[in-house]
């Protein structure tokens, strides 16, 4: 049995992969900021203590 691919399928299949990356950088954009500004370690650190 020969698996056949047509261009359509591969088009579609790119499509969907761009679009999930997209979407996970925009999620953990929005959830989490990965940028290290200044001042910023200071309120994660008051943030994680609970006391």
């Amino acid at each position: 049995m020969k698996l056949v691919v047509t261009k359509p399928q591969i088009v579609s299949v790119t499509v969907l992969t761009l679009v999930a990356l997209a979407a996970s950088i925009l999620l953990s954009a929005h959830f989490g900021d990965f940028t290290m500004r200044p001042g910023d370690m200071e309120k994660t650190k008051s943030m994680h203590h609970h006391s």
